[in-house]
């Protein structure tokens, strides 16, 4: 018989794990452990008519371990990589030299990157929780409305000019585009300003 096939057919054994389990020779179930395990396995495996079966099973128990070993392995190296994947779309998301806004479905700046406020003409971190549409002209409060329609529609991201309301001696025509964000609710706002001549 191969070992395998002991490993998969071992109600003897298991009915003499659960003969120890409820003479109280190993801890309960719920302080139970894998040293605790591995010592009635030896036990068994020094008791000629158990043997087969409980060195079968410590070697099912081991393959599992090393399988455990290797899942553990690779979700450390994924975990690194999405990490640094993470790392890299936060430094382009903050480095772009175009400003981001995410509105949630409200309008309201949940999130920005380091170029939006300084478009805006306004200090860095006054955009958190500032509703959009109060920073807009009534033409640039319409703009902006269509954009946000065809992304909710999800329509291909166009181009709008949104009219600021004069910030710090700065009065602004930016261009505009708008999505919808990836995780399904709020918006991606891209603004950039016009080109000089």
């Amino acid at each position: 018989m191969h070992p395998n096939d002991i490993a998969y057919n071992l109600p003897g054994l298991r009915r003499r794990a659960q003969v120890l389990l409820d003479e109280g020779r190993v801890p309960e179930a719920g302080r139970y452990d894998a040293s605790d395990a591995l010592r009635v396995l030896c036990r068994l495996a020094l008791d000629q008519g158990t043997a087969p079966e409980a060195l079968a099973l410590l070697h099912e128990l081991q393959v599992h371990q090393v399988e455990l070993d290797l899942q553990h392995e690779e979700m450390v190296r994924t975990q690194r990589a999405l990490e640094e994947e993470l790392r890299q779309q936060v430094i382009l998301f903050d480095k772009a030299p175009v400003g981001c806004l995410l509105l949630d479905d409200a309008g309201v700046v949940r999130g920005f990157n380091h170029a939006a406020p300084g478009l805006l003409g306004l200090p860095p971190g006054s955009l958190e929780d500032v509703l959009l549409v109060g920073l807009l002209t009534e033409a640039g409060r319409e703009q902006l409305h269509r954009l946000l329609v065809l992304a909710t529609a999800g329509a291909p991201p166009r181009t709008r000019t949104l009219q600021f309301k004069p910030q710090s001696g700065m009065a602004g025509l930016l261009f505009a585009t708008a999505e919808r964000n990836a995780t399904g609710d709020g918006f991606l706002v891209a603004l950039m300003a016009p080109p000089v001549d």
